[in-house]
C-alpha cells in the first residue's frame, strides 16, 4: 500500500535503498543520512535505511520483523549491519520521521494502534501482580476485549485500503484469499 517506499513482498535487503527509492536523497533527514555516507555507492547508508524500515514500517507483508520486540529488531539490525548504531542522532531522526514522511494517514493509525497494543501487552505481561495492583490490573485486564475490537477496527480500515491500493497485474479482482477474506489450510 506504501507508496511512498518502492518496497516489494519480495525485495531483498542486498539491493540498495536508494536506488529503489531515490526520491528520499532529498528529503531530511533521510538526505543527512545519504550525505554523510562516504562508502562507495552509498552501501552502508542503504544498509542504515533498511534498518530503519524494519525499525519503523509496519506493514506486515513489507516487514517480517515489525511484530518482533523492538530491542530484538535492534538486534536482527545490528547482526544484518555491524555499524547500526541505533543511538545516532541521524538514526533517531530518521525512524522517528519515517511515519509522517513516509506512511499514509491511515498507515500511520495502524501502526499507532499496533505499537499502543504491543506496548499495552508489554506493560501487562511485566506489571507486578499484588494486593496494591490487583484491582487496577484486573480493570486493565477486563478492558481488553474492546481494546482488541477498537484495534481490529483500525486493521480492518487499514486492510481495506491497502487492497484498494493494491494493484493486480492484467487488471483482474482479487481474490478472496488475497483480499484476506478466507485464510489457506495450515
Amino acid at each position: 500500500m506504501n507508496s511512498f517506499i518502492n518496497i516489494q513482498k519480495d525485495f531483498k535487503p542486498e539491493l540498495n535503498f536508494w536506488e529503489l527509492n531515490p526520491h528520499l536523497i532529498y528529503v531530511k533527514p533521510f538526505a543527512n543520512l545519504y550525505s554523510n555516507d562516504k562508502s562507495k555507492d552509498k552501501t552502508d547508508s542503504s544498509n542504515d535505511m533498511w534498518c530503519i524500515l524494519w525499525m519503523a514500517e509496519p506493514d506486515d507483508e513489507v516487514n517480517k520483523y515489525y511484530r518482533i520486540p523492538e530491542d530484538e529488531r535492534v538486534g536482527i539490525c545490528k547482526e544484518f549491519n555491524s555499524n547500526f548504531d541505533i543511538n545516532s542522532q541521524t538514526i533517531i531522526d530518521c525512524i522517528n520521521a519515517y511515519p509522517e514522511v513516509c506512511l499514509t494517514p491511515i498507515e500511520r493509525s495502524y501502526k499507532t494502534a499496533k505499537d499502543f497494543l504491543s506496548k499495552r501487552e508489554k506493560f501487562l505481561k511485566e506489571a507486578e501482580y499484588s494486593f496494591e495492583t490487583m484491582t487496577a490490573l484486573e480493570n486493565a485486564v477486563s478492558k481488553t476485549p474492546k481494546v482488541l475490537e477498537d484495534f481490529a477496527k483500525v486493521e480492518q480500515q487499514y486492510l481495506q485500503t491497502k487492497n484498494k491500493a493494491t494493484k493486480i497485474f492484467g487488471g483482474r479482482q482479487q481474490t478472496l484469499r488475497e483480499k484476506k477474506q478466507i485464510l489457506p489450510d495450515e
